[in-house]
């Protein structure tokens, strides 16, 4: 496990806005805050939102501070990516928001029923081969029921036609009140300050031309929930960027190890820029100091984000001309490896 996951993983451990209880430690003493995140946790009365699939937090964070009078909670259970915003929080002390890290099929474990009063499912995976698994599925929606107020609202945003399809028809079959859904949130005018937060994922999807979904919709506590046919619902025709476990192909440069000047000062240099935006400033780098190894191998990242994977090899094998020992040769051998580039032109190292 590399340096910065391990600090990563220390400072929630210290941060008073995080809530981590190991399964074990659950089902011995059970979560404390159930039924009192109102008293304990927020010292307020005001409404509860779930952001589920939290990711790095910048939802739930941007949500916080549009929406003083509403807490919100983010939820995931990768702490790494979560450390993100649960940083900000602390950081800045913000009030009303909070992250807790645990499996969203437990989250009945941690909340009492009636005590959210609404979810985001932000990007979530399609999964368009494992309905169960599916966040706006009858087994999820069931489960939502058992801590949300009745009528509460459920708001999906997504890049996935097959998702927002699905559950466009599981809304219609089922009879619920929808207050807003559009298959083109930015191209609809529809997009206010709220649905036009854009977390990190969001900003990859529309970089490659994708256009984002939105359903929101009122979850009634009783009735028989019935799943709709999906057979014949086309299938994506793409899927998300390989997130291999190697760390020059990572997106996400603060889990770099290297810690040479010129690695930070490039991610300083395109930090907070989406990956088109990165490449276009970059290049101009590049122009300048065209010897400069690392700046290569920071726009094949972008590049490799971007879904260009021929522009990615390309600045990866330009890299190792210039140092043949360059860490590229492990960014090489990763998207080889995805990729099989072994019988193309692109290949030569």
């Amino acid at each position: 496990m590399g340096k910065n996951k391990l600090k990563k993983f220390a400072d929630m451990a210290q941060y008073k806005c995080v809530f981590q209880y190991p399964r074990e430690e659950l089902l011995r003493v059970g979560f404390p805050h159930k039924g009192a995140w109102h008293h304990n946790v927020f010292a307020n009365s005001n409404p509860i939102t779930l952001e589920l699939g939290c990711g790095r937090g910048e939802y739930t964070v941007s949500l916080a501070k549009s929406e003083p009078a509403r807490n919100f909670v983010g939820i995931d259970i990768k702490g790494a990516r979560m450390w993100t915003g649960a940083s900000e929080v602390e950081r800045e002390g913000i009030p009303n928001a909070a992250f807790l890290r645990c499996e969203i099929e437990n989250i009945d474990s941690f909340f009492a029923p009636g005590e959210v009063d609404s979810l985001w499912i932000t990007f979530p995976d399609p999964q368009m081969k494992k309905r169960r698994k599916r966040l706006t599925s009858t087994r999820f929606l069931t489960l939502y029921r058992a801590i949300m107020k009745p009528d509460g609202v459920v708001n999906l945003k997504t890049d996935s036609p097959f998702l927002y399809e699905y559950t466009r028809r599981l809304v219609e079959l089922n009879g619920f009140k929808v207050l807003s859904q559009t298959d083109d949130l930015y191209g609809s005018g529809m997009a206010d300050p709220v649905t036009s937060i854009k977390t990190y994922y969001e900003q990859q999807w529309l970089s490659r031309g994708k256009k984002i979904k939105l359903i929101s919709f009122r979850l009634p506590a009783q009735g028989e929930l019935l799943e709709p046919e999906e057979d014949d619902i086309e299938k994506d025709d793409y899927r998300a960027m390989p997130r291999p476990n190697f760390p020059a192909l990572k997106s996400d440069m603060s889990d770099m190890s290297d810690e040479s000047d010129s690695s930070d000062y490039l991610r300083d240099f395109v930090k907070g820029l989406l990956p088109a935006e990165a490449v276009v400033r970059l290049n101009g780098y590049i122009e300048a100091h065209p010897k400069c190894e690392e700046a290569y191998i920071m726009r094949g990242l972008k590049y490799w984000s971007l879904g260009d994977r021929a522009s990615s090899i390309r600045d990866y094998l330009t890299a190792i001309r210039i140092n043949p020992h360059s860490r590229a040769n492990e960014a090489l051998k990763a998207a080889n490896e995805i990729l099989d580039y072994r019988n193309n032109d692109l290949y030569n190292p």
